[in-house]
């Protein structure tokens, strides 16, 4: 079981309310994490209720840097194409063998013929799908595919930081979801504090004051 050191070690307290709560990890290599982000992106794609579904396969059966930029690369601009066409879209990065996309999208339903062309075209491959979505689109795409891509790792350095900013295990088109109105607030209210019973070198937090020692009450 692996679990990053922000889930272990660190608490987020509301200063004006008292309220101390996890502070929420968005690692996929971290348990809490993984799991957090698996019904994060579940909701995602039930709310975003997808029509239908394309799968776009590459020809890279080695899972490492170099061919995980290209495959990004070459999807993107199929994800492009996607947009020009008016379709929404819901990307996630799948490797069983090869680097596959699985794309939920809501729009106008391209043929599979178009597909088939303009992805021969951007990657030499021909190997696509054009399906209806189904109920257990959710669990398939997140749960099935995104959450269980291998840590490659090169190094000590996981492979999602390997690829810099290129490489993204789940892409959507913009604005696709609305973005809650949040109003910021003041300096000072939101403190990060070290857990009693976390081990003194267990975190390195580079402002000493925000670690010390919640006031009586907090807890």
């Amino acid at each position: 079981m692996t679990i990053c050191r922000t889930c272990q070690t660190l608490d987020l307290v509301d200063t004006a309310t008292g309220v101390v709560s996890s502070l929420k990890c968005r690692d996929w290599n971290c348990d809490n994490g993984k799991q957090n982000r698996i019904t994060f992106w579940r909701r995602r794609v039930y709310v975003f209720q997808p029509e239908y579904m394309i799968t776009i396969t590459t020809r890279f059966s080695d899972f490492n840097r170099d061919n995980i930029r290209e495959a990004q690369r070459l999807s993107a601009r199929f994800l492009r194409a996607l947009k020009y066409k008016g379709i929404k879209y819901i990307s996630v990065t799948a490797y069983h063998g090869t680097i596959h996309y699985h794309i939920a999208c809501r729009g106008t339903r391209p043929k599979q013929l178009w597909v088939k062309r303009k992805w021969m075209h951007l990657s030499g491959c021909y190997e696509v799908k054009v399906s209806d979505a189904h109920k257990k689109l959710p669990w398939y795409l997140i749960d099935k595919n995104a959450a269980q891509l291998p840590n490659h790792k090169e190094g000590e350095t996981a492979w999602e930081g390997c690829t810099g900013n290129v490489f993204q295990r789940i892409r959507t088109s913009s604005n696709l979801f609305k973005k809650p109105i949040f109003q910021k607030p003041e300096k000072g209210r939101f403190r990060v504090f070290k857990r009693p019973d976390a081990e003194s070198d267990a975190v390195d937090v580079d402002n000493e004051q925000d670690i010390a020692t919640p006031p009586d009450g907090w807890r």
